[in-house]
């Protein structure tokens, strides 16, 4: 899965997980991540190395939220990168 293609992906599945919960920063943030890098449109190394600097960045200028966010989402991809669609989960 390219990087815009899982942050589309992704994006989908937390507006589905977070519209029931109303105070959901961690949520809202990552959306706020993925939204960005789906327009952006990186490739798959620069994607990882660009969510790092997003995280380091925020925690830099104490923007807590935003760098867990950009771990989360880090994360997130970096097991489904380690984990492709084509090789099933373990059970």
């Amino acid at each position: 899965m390219d990087p815009r293609s899982y942050c589309q992906h992704a994006i989908g599945q937390l507006r589905r997980e977070t519209a029931t919960r109303h105070r959901d920063v961690e949520g809202r943030q990552m959306v706020v991540v993925l939204a960005y890098f789906a327009q952006q449109q990186p490739s798959e190394r620069d994607f990882a190395s660009q969510l790092k600097l997003l995280a380091e960045s925020a925690e830099r200028s104490r923007r807590r939220s935003l760098a867990a966010a950009a771990r989360a989402v880090l994360s997130d991809w970096e097991a489904r990168v380690a984990r492709p669609e084509s090789t099933p989960a373990p059970a």
